[in-house]
């Protein structure tokens, strides 16, 4: 029986048209025969053709020769005699037209296809083997045959529907790919989920393809569908499986043996979950060791410091604030030292304590200068500058990384878009890596001086030995309060004489203002310095300033950005309590601009770096009397 549900659509002129008649050679093409059984079962006409002659004949020649066209239209049938009647008929009519090879071959190709589109308008094979198996037989098919040919056509036709790829990715999205696999609309990537370690792992389109070409086989149970049916069903999963942007729930971080809340009061170890849409797994368990000790990173790091408490409780406060992705501290840490310090060292071991996959090293002159490559930094805890070279560039996108701000990243052949970062960066390098000192650097550095013992034998099996306390470290510095990590990170010298300086002391090498600054002023809380716009006259700061950079060979900068960036530095750096004003009475334009709070200095003053020093040795020789 004929079963309209199974038509591929219903067409609205059903049951309207009376007769279709097609040219007189659709009994040797193929395409014009089964678009008369097509039209037959979709529009529910009688079909059939014009009178057969010794050359084509249309409805033109029919007409210029005056045939009967009542006659055609009479012969015409309902599909299924129409194709019982015509099947004889189109083998005479091949013979007539090929040579006897050729028309055995051409029957083979045009049965083919005339079963072929049956398939699409008939339920089952049962049916078409009772209306057209007798038939068929005639021409040489057997029943398993013609079983075969049928099946596989009507698993293709049913392929073939526009609708069928559309519901195979909606069934695929709610079962076989649910919290398995996501497509993340911001930067057009696939995410796939690892159910042993609990994280979420971006993937290339290539092996997308793979998994979903492997899922539609599974699920209709055949492999030789085209790439164009996986493309389409591909483009309806994007839509059923995807996200917005990647958002992480914060507070929690991922290990081997499950996902470790630090919301609460008290750290709690939860099941794996694909909602947490974490992206990576640390590389170990997490195991709570209360006072555990760990000596080998303890004597590393009073190695690498010079035994200095506070540079040791920077470090880490800096791996604590990286696990946790407190990046609300807007910082990046820089371990500055001789070389052969440690600092490479230290960079691996925070490598290896939050993961590769938590990871990405680069360099300053590729992030800061190409957008595909800050791309990569999208969604990572931890971006290394190792052994970083001296920097003269444009340090914007590295402000808006550690400033909270939007960085804009492109992905290679994809989309491009912005991103806010999810960690923090690490710098190690033998000296000062900024040429060019910024004001948006001060207030974001976390320095820390590395010192390289004068004795130190290599020990090649030191980092094995550094990640044999890993889970120790880990309980170790999770035990610190977030704010007490906020208090060390964000102190810039206010509480630590030692980081005071050396932040001066970065500032001194790296710019004009400083330089000039640590060896012709003195903080004086009742002093005022005439700023003045003459770059001849010492006596003015402007002026001061631009003879040291003559002498000293270095390019001054512009009056109008001096007084701003010089208050910046002693406010920023210093903690100094500076400001600008006004001198005397009168109209403001005539009225000179001082800086009050500082004075020039003179012979017997100490510099800036003595003076602190000074305070550094007076805190050093109070605490070793208590």
């Amino acid at each position: 029986m004929e079963d309209a549900s199974d038509l591929t659509w219903l067409h609205p002129f059903r049951n309207a048209f009376p007769t279709y008649l097609a040219d007189s050679d659709a009994l040797v093409k193929p395409s014009v025969f089964c678009a008369l059984i097509r039209t037959g079962y979709l529009v529910g006409c009688k079909v059939g053709t014009f009178p057969i002659g010794e050359a084509k004949v249309g409805l033109d020649e029919l007409i210029d020769q005056a045939g009967d066209l009542e006659g055609a239209i009479t012969q015409a049938q309902d599909v299924s005699q129409f194709i019982l009647n015509s099947l004889p008929k189109i083998k005479e009519a091949l013979e007539q037209e090929y040579s006897p090879s050729e028309a055995d071959i051409e029957r083979g190709r045009f049965c083919h296809q005339i079963i072929r589109e049956i398939s699409r308008h008939l339920l089952d094979c049962g049916t078409f083997a009772l209306r057209y198996g007798s038939a068929f037989k005639k021409l040489g098919y057997s029943t398993p045959e013609l079983r075969k040919i049928f099946t596989e056509a009507k698993k293709q036709h049913q392929l073939d529907n526009p609708d069928v790829p559309r519901l195979l990715a909606k069934n695929l999205a709610k079962g076989f790919f649910e919290d398995r696999l996501l497509f993340e609309a911001k930067t057009g990537l696939w995410y796939s989920y690892r159910e042993t370690t609990g994280h979420w792992e971006q993937i290339n389109e290539r092996f997308a393809n793979k998994l979903i070409d492997s899922a539609i086989e599974q699920a209709i149970k055949r492999q030789n569908f085209t790439r164009a049916y996986l493309s389409e069903t591909k483009e309806f999963l994007e839509s059923q499986l995807l996200v917005p942007q990647w958002e992480p729930t914060p507070g929690i971080i991922n290990f081997q043996n499950g996902v470790l809340d630090l919301q609460g009061n008290e750290p709690i170890l939860n099941p794996y979950d694909p909602s947490y849409r974490l992206t990576y797994c640390l590389p170990r368990i997490y195991v709570h060791i209360a006072g555990q000790e760990t000596p080998t990173i303890n004597a590393f790091l009073e190695s690498l410091t010079g035994n200095s408490p506070s540079e040791i409780k920077k470090l880490n406060c800096f791996a604590a604030a990286v696990l946790r992705g407190i990046t609300y501290l807007q910082i990046y840490q820089a371990l500055v030292g001789d070389p052969g310090a440690g600092k490479g060292t230290w960079a691996n071991f925070l490598i290896s304590l939050v993961g590769m996959q938590a990871c990405y090293s680069t360099t300053l002159e590729s992030f800061c200068g190409n957008n595909f490559d800050s791309a990569n930094c999208y969604g990572k805890r931890l971006v290394i500058f190792n052994d970083a070279d001296q920097y003269s560039g444009n340090i914007s996108k590295f402000l808006q990384f550690t400033g909270g701000d939007l960085v804009r990243g492109e992905i290679k052949g994809g989309a491009s878009f912005n991103f806010k970062a999810e960690g923090f960066i690490l710098i190690t390098a033998n000296k000062s890596v900024f040429v060019r000192s910024h004001p948006g650097l001060n207030r974001r550095t976390s320095l820390v001086q590395c010192v390289a013992p004068k004795k130190r034998k290599t020990d090649t099996l030191l980092p094995g030995k550094l990640l044999g306390e890993a889970e120790a470290y880990t309980s170790k510095v999770l035990a610190i309060e977030p704010a007490e990590i906020d208090q060390v990170l964000l102190d810039r010298g206010e509480n630590n004489p030692r980081e005071r300086l050396q932040l001066w002391q970065n500032q001194v090498e790296t710019g004009s203002i400083a330089s000039w600054a640590d060896e012709y002023l003195v903080q004086d809380t009742t002093g005022k310095a005439l700023i003045g716009r003459n770059a001849s006259d010492p006596r003015t700061l402007f002026g001061s300033y631009c003879q040291f950079c003559q002498e000293t060979k270095r390019q001054a900068k512009a009056f109008n950005s001096f007084s701003r960036d010089l208050i910046e530095a002693l406010t920023s750096v210093l903690g100094w309590d500076v400001t600008k004003d006004r001198e005397g009475s009168g109209h403001n334009t005539e009225r000179p601009v001082v800086i009050l709070g500082i004075r020039l200095r003179n012979p017997r003053d100490l510099t800036i770096v003595e003076q602190l020093q000074k305070i550094i040795n007076e805190v050093d020789e109070k605490n070793s009397k208590k």
